[in-house]
């Protein structure tokens, strides 16, 4: 693909990642304040699809083969080759651009390999539940390729037998929902944007959301052991080095805003059901509206021809 279609394409892309994350942003407060952050945390999904929006086939449009009306030269448009100038500083960008993609995926996994380091050995203790060898950074949901739960080594001696029911509860929440594979998106689209500071902030909401979707979620099917659930919450654990691809129970979100959510009433069922119907019809709208902002390619519909007897 050359320069002069690769550019325009990226910018759309750029600007379609932005455009829905500030809209995310924007309304996830009030949102949040209406519906509670199992609302919220969908919302989300708006910054993909408007990315695949993007890649998508735009729009033709079909028309008849005619002969083009006869114009005088001084007023057909001129299609103006970009200069080689142009072409170089655009090719700069570019490679700008792609080694910053590269350093970012760089970053991340780094960041994963340093806490899956300080798990230590790993001791199975049941299906899809594992015993690390330290206490940083778990009880956490990690492995993107096998999600599975990891507990600390203290982690009897850390809770009673009701905060640990809650806990193994929120990490299974993230376990059933597929988190990790959202946070795998959430990596991609941050290195695809590295240099969009908007970006950096949606991330961190983003998970912020998602937390609180987990806490709501638990407390929809426990809503007599809030205390219990923000006393877990309160404990002191030794926090691990942040991860790009895993769900702790302690990670580094403002916890005065998961209590404030704890105080929530329990979404009725023909509420949840409304707020999923409102939540998708967003970004149904929000992904329509940038594919509908693709530039509409030109088309030709056949046209039947007849030929004229002798």
């Amino acid at each position: 693909m050359s320069v002069d279609l690769l550019w325009p394409a990226l910018i759309r892309l750029w600007l379609a990642g932005t455009a829905a994350s500030a809209l995310v942003l924007v309304l996830r407060t009030p949102l949040k304040a209406w519906l509670g952050p199992r609302a919220v945390y969908p919302l989300w999904s708006c910054v993909p699809v408007c990315t695949l929006a993007m890649l998508m086939p735009a729009r033709t449009a079909d028309t008849m083969l005619a002969p083009a009306p006869m114009l005088p030269l001084a007023l057909m448009p001129q299609v103006l080759p970009l200069s080689s100038a142009a072409v170089s500083a655009r090719w700069g960008m570019l490679l700008a651009w792609g080694f910053g993609c590269a350093a970012c995926a760089i970053v991340l996994m780094l960041r994963q390999w340093r806490y899956v380091r300080d798990l230590g050995d790993l001791r199975p203790l049941r299906e899809r539940v594992w015993q690390a060898a330290g206490a940083r950074g778990v009880p956490a949901v990690t492995g993107l390729l096998r999600p599975r739960i990891v507990l600390p080594r203290d982690f009897a001696g850390r809770y009673d037998a009701a905060e640990r029911r809650l806990v193994f509860a929120h990490e299974c929440v993230h376990l059933r929902r597929g988190d990790l594979r959202a946070h795998a998106v959430a990596a991609a689209l941050l290195c695809l944007h590295w240099f969009n500071p908007l970006m950096h902030v949606a991330l961190r909401r983003f998970r912020d959301d998602q937390e609180q979707a987990c806490d709501a979620v638990v407390l929809a099917r426990r809503p007599q052991l809030r205390r219990r659930y923000a006393e877990a919450m309160l404990k002191p654990s030794p926090s691990g080095p942040c991860a790009a691809w895993a769900c702790p129970w302690s990670p580094r979100h403002p916890l005065q805003e998961r209590i404030a959510m704890l105080k929530r009433p329990v979404l009725s069922r023909r509420m949840l059901a409304a707020s999923r119907a409102l939540t998708v019809g967003i970004v149904a709208a929000v992904g329509c509206a940038a594919w509908t902002k693709l530039p509409v390619a030109a088309g030709h519909a056949a046209a039947s021809t007849s030929r004229t007897r002798c």
